[in-house]
């Protein structure tokens, strides 16, 4: 989505509980009187939803209230008002808004809560496609014979190296990059570790023990929540010197290939 300028826009947060949360973002714009809405799947970093938010000049968020974890996030990607609304807000009405994506309690969420707080009325909904990605529902993967088949892209990717690059692989197929140039950087990068063995094992070698970053972030927020616990204290900082010291092996790598 590209538009001449940003537009001014208030926004909805609806979101899971998961190691890699399912969000519905939704955006009015009131000098269009529209509410454009997204579903897609991000990880604790939000980096998918920082792209979302950029395409508007935000002038407040909301999000179901006690949330502590999301508006600590939140705070690290975006500056502006931001305020936990009650629940009830955030339980859409069956009837109430179209049936339109089947993965669709989050989106519907959003845009449910945005019309309830602040009154909106004769308005348009769009759906929109992610800046950076595509989503395709669950159901529908299952029904391309992808998911829960003897012979599926899901089970060969369980041969991962790790639980994070599983749900990566998997969010590559759910969620599939649009950008041309992009594909093709990592396809060439494919091509190079293919050819160059040596360099793969290496990485190989480090990411066998590299941490679960989406765990990990969870488990710091589980942390910060329960500060009486020394030994999640101590977890948390052994966990966070092995990510350091498996990202400078891994750049030292690169370090190497580039010279």
């Amino acid at each position: 989505i590209v538009y001449a300028m940003k537009y001014e826009a208030l926004c909805s947060l609806s979101i899971s509980r998961g190691i890699r949360p399912l969000i519905g973002a939704s955006f009015y714009i009131k000098d269009k009187n529209i509410i454009e809405s997204y579903l897609f799947t991000d990880s604790w970093s939000l980096n998918l939803l920082k792209n979302v938010l950029d395409v508007y000049e935000i002038i407040k968020i909301i999000i179901p209230e006690d949330m502590s974890m999301l508006e600590k996030r939140l705070d690290t990607i975006i500056e502006c008002d931001l305020e936990g609304i009650e629940r009830v807000f955030f339980s859409p009405q069956i009837d109430f808004i179209p049936d339109f994506q089947p993965d669709n309690f989050f989106i519907k969420s959003s845009i449910f809560s945005l019309i309830m707080v602040y009154n909106i009325s004769n308005h348009s909904i769009k759906l929109k496609i992610h800046p950076r990605r595509m989503f395709i529902s669950q159901e529908s993967i299952t029904d391309l014979d992808l998911v829960d088949k003897k012979i599926s892209l899901y089970k060969i990717i369980k041969n991962t190296n790790t639980k994070m690059g599983e749900r990566l692989l998997k969010d590559n197929i759910m969620q599939p990059l649009i950008n041309l140039e992009e594909i093709e950087e990592r396809h060439q990068l494919l091509l190079f570790l293919q050819e160059n063995k040596i360099v793969k094992n290496n990485i190989n070698t480090v990411l066998n023990t590299f941490i679960d970053i989406d765990q990990f972030l969870q488990d710091i927020e589980n942390t910060y929540n329960d500060c009486n616990n020394k030994i999640k204290y101590l977890t948390s900082i052994l966990k966070h010197k092995a990510l350091l010291s498996d990202i400078d092996e891994i750049f030292n790598i690169l370090k190497d290939i580039k010279n």
